[in-house]
């Protein structure tokens, strides 16, 4: 029967394990920028598939997503943020259906460019 090697009896592992690699230099950067939970990214990712549907520019939506989520990580406004992005969700998800009446969608559409045009 085979015998099962532990990590520790492989050559060289001890050095592998006790030297700083790169994400350890990483890691404060990320439990900054990355919340546990990840409920920010999915906020800042339906917002950005939102501005997507709606026709924005791919430039404008990411900057709008990713200005939303630095909101986010910065405690700025996190509910309002996440409502706007449900509720912006909403009404591409009808207007993607169908469900709402194209001079309605031209409406909105025409709305959401121009405040991307004035925030960025």
């Amino acid at each position: 029967m085979p015998t099962v090697r532990t990590p520790s009896e492989y050559p060289g592992y001890d050095e592998i394990i006790s030297k700083p690699s790169f994400l350890d230099f990483l890691r404060p950067i990320a439990t900054t920028l990355l919340p546990a939970n990840g409920r920010y990214l999915v906020v800042a990712t339906i917002m950005l598939l939102s501005f997507l549907q709606f026709g924005a520019v791919p430039w404008k939506a990411v900057s709008g997503s990713l200005a939303a989520y630095g909101l986010m990580v910065l405690p700025l406004g996190t509910r309002y943020i996440e409502r706007a992005a449900l509720l912006l969700f909403a009404f591409a998800l009808a207007g993607w259906l169908d469900l709402i009446p194209g001079r309605y969608l031209n409406m909105i559409e025409a709305r959401i460019d121009f405040v991307l045009s004035k925030c960025l």
